[in-house]
């Protein structure tokens, strides 16, 4: 263990890691493509982690500058809890637009049953739910993942890995249940009395 990255300018020690930290960010983006990530992150979102893993090494005590294992250490930290940030900044958007918090995902209609001065069915959360044990197994397992019903929603190609099929394959069993759910509720919506 030298001293001269004890010696070093920190603009030169952090300049020195610039290119290893995105590097890294960028690989980490790509793989959360595959693997991790429930939000599709873009090369702009590896260019923000990577400034913060710099901003990481900035703060690196100069006893521990030429210690490869902990600068790389400190840029992995710094890139996941920057990602970390990103998901709760999105869930924070999207928070009290769930389900679970009385909002209706189904319903697009405004006004209490629609337009005011005429009676609608309203095909709300609860009813769309209702039907989802009348579906196919493999087709109601795919909606209740892809769209968060009771747990958190995954994009195609991560239910795909999770079930251990193809991207095609999920995507046929989303629209084939949506088409069902649908036929479901028009066949309702004709039984009911005018």
């Amino acid at each position: 263990m030298g001293t001269e990255a004890e010696t070093l300018p920190i603009e030169e020690f952090v300049e020195r890691y610039r290119r290893l930290a995105g590097h890294i960010a960028w690989t980490f983006v790509r793989r959360s493509h595959r693997e991790i990530s429930p939000v599709v992150l873009t090369q702009e979102d590896a260019e923000d982690f990577a400034s913060c893993a710099l901003l990481k090494l900035v703060k690196c005590p100069p006893q521990f500058r030429d210690q490869k294992p902990y600068v790389n250490l400190l840029i992995v930290n710094g890139i996941i809890t920057a990602w970390r940030k990103r998901l709760k900044q999105l869930e924070s958007e999207t928070n009290g637009k769930g389900a679970e918090d009385g909002e209706d995902y189904f319903d697009t209609i405004e006004g209490r049953d629609g337009v005011h001065t005429s009676t609608q069915t309203k095909f709300d959360f609860r009813t769309v739910s209702n039907l989802l044990p009348n579906l196919p197994a493999a087709e109601r397992l795919v909606i209740e993942l892809n769209f968060g019903l009771g747990c958190p929603p995954c994009g195609v190609e991560r239910i795909g890995k999770k079930l251990g099929r193809s991207k095609s394959w999920v995507e046929l069993r989303i629209s084939k249940g949506i088409l069902r759910i649908r036929e479901s509720l028009s066949s309702q919506q004709q039984s009911l009395p005018v």
